[in-house]
């Protein structure tokens, strides 16, 4: 090329420079705008950032007039959860990066906590299976599910909990595990070691389903303090369903999912709590006899079920929904009754992808003390509803649009509601920074 340059005329010299010039910013912007923009499908790297902007909308509620003020997190994530340290706002990525999120100076930041690595050996998984798989995909869905924070009377520090995906590097395969760890120093926020308390039973590969995929989605992984000896944890049955897979893991008791297991702290047992469940993306617990958990259905079948030790909720015997190639014979066998198990509670329709649920408690939102507040991911809402405790059963709900897939809902420590955002998909790469959500009582600043 310098050779065929220096051969030319002054004129053409210059010609050749400038399109050679053109073309080299065109590739650049192209680059940018295409295979960069392209939700990073052929370059998954993570991209992080420094600055917090913070956007301000209003909601017209039922009730309330509502201040939205959002916050883009330090980076790409899917999964992902919020809870708070006292007044410190936590937010873990999917990867297992621990923030404060805190503010200083009418200044916004994400402060990283220096932790250690949860060995859940989640790089040796995707370089291990990236080139069949896909590198962006594994990212994506192999981490984190939850995070709790909480003190129990075993230990005098404060706990946090983590529940995330698990590969056993000899075996070549995956679970689901709970770890925990001590904050050493509540102030700087310091932590020690994490320990592994809990695996689930049964180890899982691609070979347990029809298309040899690995079904990490379907995996629950919400955590609730139960008492003081005892957490318990939701985990999903990993599409081993009798239709992806000829594994029916829920009504299986001798592996764990499917299932909500309780987790005894003090002893390191664990046991079946409930079974029967497919997806169950939400766990609150209220009191003993109001456990309350969200879960994904099938098509048409996202359900609230009111939790009782030993009782089995019929995935996927029983269930309102339908399979998503309308194969009804291999979903529900109670003719769309739910008869010899138990029912749930509520159950939405097409198109809602319900995720965490809460009870509201705080006199901040004076109206909706004692309601239960769901998320969703497809239906980018809030869902606030009225429960009836004596007849256990659903009388009034509202719809409030956020215009953003909800992954975690929590209540903050002075009666404001917060919430983290989730890219959409991620299988083909990172889609959009996930956003951290407060909403505020604009007639109740306090």
């Amino acid at each position: 090329m310098i050779i065929l340059i220096a051969m030319l005329n002054k004129k053409k010299k210059i010609l050749l420079i400038a399109i050679l010039a053109s073309v080299s910013i065109i590739a650049v912007i192209s680059f940018y705008f295409g295979a960069y923009s392209f939700y990073h499908k052929y370059f998954p790297f993570n991209k992080s950032t420094s600055t917090v902007t913070e956007k301000i909308e209003y909601l017209d509620t039922a009730y309330n007039d509502i201040e939205k003020k959002s916050y883009n997190t330090p980076g790409y994530s899917k999964y992902g959860s919020i809870d708070f340290l006292n007044d410190k706002l936590i937010y873990m990525q999917g990867d297992g990066q621990i923030f404060l999120f805190h503010e200083k100076n009418k200044n916004f930041k994400f402060k990283k906590i220096t932790a250690q690595k949860i060995p859940i050996n989640r790089d040796e998984f995707i370089k291990k299976h990236e080139k069949i798989h896909g590198k962006a995909k594994l990212r994506n869905f192999f981490g984190l599910r939850d995070i709790m924070i909480n003190k129990f009377d075993l230990v005098d520090t404060t706990s946090i909990f983590v529940s995330s995906m698990d590969y056993d590097i000899d075996k070549d395969c995956y679970k689901m595990s709970v770890f925990r760890n001590e904050f050493i120093n509540v102030d700087e926020i310091k932590l020690t070691e994490w320990k592994k308390i809990f695996s689930s039973k049964q180890c899982l590969t691609s070979d347990m389903n029809y298309e040899k995929q690995y079904y990490l989605a379907s995996s629950g992984g919400r955590i609730v303090k139960y008492d003081e000896n005892n957490i318990l944890l939701s985990i999903g049955n990993f599409d081993g369903d009798g239709y992806y897979s000829s594994y029916i893991h829920s009504q299986d008791l001798s592996n764990d999912y499917g299932k909500i297991i309780k987790i005894n702290l003090k002893d390191s047992t664990d046991e079946i709590f409930s079974l029967g469940h497919r997806n169950p993306q939400g766990l609150f617990l209220l009191d003993k006899d109001y456990i309350f958990a969200s879960e994904h259905g099938p098509k048409g079948g996202d359900e609230i079920n009111l939790i009782a030790q030993g009782k089995n909720y019929g995935w996927p015997v029983a269930t309102y929904g339908t399979d998503y190639l309308k194969k009804s014979s291999k979903v529900d066998k109670t003719n769309n009754s739910h008869n010899g198990y138990e029912k749930p509670i509520f159950s939405w329709g097409n198109n809602y992808g319900v995720s965490q649920i809460i009870v509201y408690k705080s006199d901040y939102f004076d109206k909706w003390k004692g309601n239960i507040i769901t998320s969703s991911l497809v239906g980018k809402t809030l869902t606030r509803m009225v429960f009836d405790i004596e007849r256990k059963s659903i009388l009034y709900i509202e719809n409030i649009p956020i215009d953003k897939r909800i992954r975690d809902i929590i209540e903050g420590p002075n009666g404001k509601i917060v919430l983290l955002t989730d890219q959409k998909g991620g299988v083909d790469g990172f889609t959009e920074i996930p956003e951290i959500i407060f909403l505020e009582n604009k007639l109740n600043k306090n």
